[in-house]
């Protein structure tokens, strides 16, 4: 594969994981391991060069990202926080922004970002304008985001954000499931060009998420 990559581009995906005290700890675990047996599956098969991770959760009094691009490892994360579900987007992608920033004055360039929001709907804080930005930066082509719901409970705060985007459920036990299918992907997108659109296979949801 390592033959085939576009050598001259990196490809970011960012998450944002819902941490908070209405969030069934269990299943935020689960995505950690996996996440973090993500990041060193990209290490082993040699393509840390080419994607890149971020991880940003709820934390007191703000928000937090645990695993910055750059970063080797995730550090640990602590249940029950806050939801401020608008300030955990925004800090992951200042942290997209900063890391584009830090390529172009490399000399480097990289794909479209991906950002994945993974939370249960409730949030404490407006997530309307931060919907707007979301919007905004995928018209405009700067961003690829998709939101998951964690729980089929009436998600009324992340509304703004989904009716441009809509939420898919994520099933119980699904972490291993969905970070394959996001790395799968990624795995493609880097052999390719970047005026090339991004398909994701559908079929490949149907395993861990309620379409």
């Amino acid at each position: 594969m390592i033959d085939d990559i576009n050598k001259n581009l990196k490809l970011l995906i960012a998450f944002v994981l819902d941490n908070s005290f209405s969030t069934q700890g269990l299943k935020v675990n689960n995505f950690i391991a996996s996440f973090n047996s993500l990041t060193e599956s990209i290490k082993n098969e040699g393509l840390s060069d080419y994607i890149e991770l971020q991880l940003t959760v709820f934390d007191t009094p703000k928000s937090k990202t645990v695993k910055k691009f750059t970063d080797e490892v995730s550090e640990p994360i602590k249940q029950g926080r806050a939801p401020f579900l608008s300030e955990a987007i925004e800090l992951s992608l200042q942290g997209i922004s900063a890391r584009k920033r830090k390529l172009i004055k490399l000399g480097e360039d990289s794909y479209k970002p991906w950002l994945f929001i993974l939370t249960d709907g409730h949030s404490v804080d407006d997530v309307s304008k931060t919907a707007d930005k979301l919007k905004e930066w995928d018209e405009a082509g700067k961003l690829l985001y998709m939101p998951f719901l964690l729980s089929d409970s009436v998600a009324v705060k992340i509304e703004p954000i989904s009716i441009n985007k809509r939420a898919l459920v994520l099933k119980e036990m699904s972490a291993d499931a969905f970070l394959k299918w996001v790395y799968e992907a990624g795995k493609i997108r880097i052999t390719t060009q970047p005026n090339r659109g991004v398909r994701f296979d559908k079929k490949g949801l149907e395993g861990f998420a309620k379409l």
